[in-house]
C-alpha cells in the first residue's frame, strides 16, 4: 500500500508489518499506481511525477517546457497506457479533467468546465465530481480513442464528502464496479 504522511511518500505491507518511506516530493494531490514499481503521482505545482517505489527516484512523466497548471487526482486507465487527471488552478469552477497517453506525453483536455476527481469505471465510463457539493457524474468513455462519447449524466443524489480547491472527493470503485463513497456531512448538526 502506498500512502502520503509527514510529507513523504510511503509504503506500507498489507499485513501492517513494515512502514517505510519511498521519497519525499514536492507537495502533491493524489498517487496512483502504474505498475508494481511505479507510482504516478499529481503536483500542486505542475506535472505528473512517476516515481520508483524502490529507490525513490522521481521524473516527470512528460518533458515540457513552461509554466504548468496544477496536475492533481492522477487515476490510471485499463492497460496502463494513459492516466486521467484534474487540471486545476483556483476556484473548482475552472478545473478540468484532461487524459495523457504516456507512451509520447501528449495531454488532451475532456471536460473543459467544473470537473475534477475523475475515474475509470468498469462500465466504460468516466465518473467525476462538479461543484461545490461535488455531484458525481458520469459520461461514455472510449478507450481505444481516449476521449468522450455523449453528455456527462448526474449518477448519484447525494452531495459527496471533500477538501479544498484541489477537489479532493471521496469516492473510489472496486475492481467489480461497486461505487464506495462518504457523503457530505450536514454541518448544522
Amino acid at each position: 500500500v502506498a500512502f502520503y504522511a509527514d510529507r513523504a511518500i510511503k509504503k506500507a505491507a498489507l499485513d501492517g508489518s513494515e512502514v517505510s518511506t519511498i521519497t519525499k516530493p514536492p507537495p502533491l494531490r493524489g498517487i496512483a499506481w502504474l505498475g508494481p514499481d511505479t507510482l504516478i503521482v499529481g503536483i500542486v505545482g505542475g506535472m505528473l511525477l512517476r516515481v520508483s517505489v524502490s529507490n525513490g527516484e522521481q521524473a516527470p512523466v512528460a518533458e515540457t517546457m513552461g509554466p504548468h497548471l496544477p496536475h492533481l487526482s492522477p487515476s490510471i486507465l485499463p492497460g496502463n497506457k494513459a492516466v486521467l487527471f484534474t487540471l486545476a488552478n483556483g476556484p473548482l469552477v475552472n478545473a478540468r479533467i484532461a487524459v495523457m497517453d504516456l507512451a509520447t506525453g501528449k495531454e488532451r483536455e475532456l471536460l473543459d468546465e467544473n470537473a475534477f476527481a475523475a475515474r475509470y469505471a468498469p462500465t466504460g465510463h468516466i465518473v467525476f465530481a462538479r461543484g461545490f457539493d461535488r455531484e458525481l457524474m458520469a459520461v461514455k468513455f472510449d478507450l481505444e480513442k481516449l476521449e468522450t462519447v455523449g453528455t456527462p449524466q448526474r449518477v448519484l443524489e447525494t452531495p459527496l464528502s471533500g477538501r479544498g480547491t484541489g477537489g479532493s472527493t471521496d469516492y473510489s470503485f472496486s475492481n467489480d464496479g461497486t461505487l464506495i463513497y462518504t457523503q457530505q456531512r450536514d454541518e448544522s448538526i
